[in-house]
């Protein structure tokens, strides 16, 4: 529940900040810490940086399920495009 609503109140930062027609750069671009916060290399080489990763920015585990239903609702109501595909197989990835 929490990290739900850590992404909602994300949500209406980019919403009030008149951001969400940029919603998929923003997304696209929070996959790269969840890559990164998965990657062994992280966790052995920079300890201090993954545990400040997963426990200071709990959204970031669950940020590709979020933003794979972001990329969903635009496939449905603005058209299907090779980029949102490929939006989503880096939210498969990155989860």
């Amino acid at each position: 529940m929490p990290v739900e609503m850590l992404f909602y109140l994300c949500m209406l930062l980019i919403f009030v900040t008149k951001k969400l027609k940029y919603i998929e750069k923003i997304g696209a671009l929070l996959l790269i810490p969840t890559l990164l916060s998965g990657l062994d290399w992280l966790k052995t080489v920079h300890q201090h940086t993954y545990q400040l990763i997963r426990v200071y920015y709990a959204l970031i585990s669950h940020w590709p399920l979020f933003f794979a239903g972001i990329v969903f609702y635009k496939i449905l109501y603005a058209g299907e495009t090779v980029t949102r595909y490929l939006l989503l197989t880096g939210c498969f990835i990155c989860q």
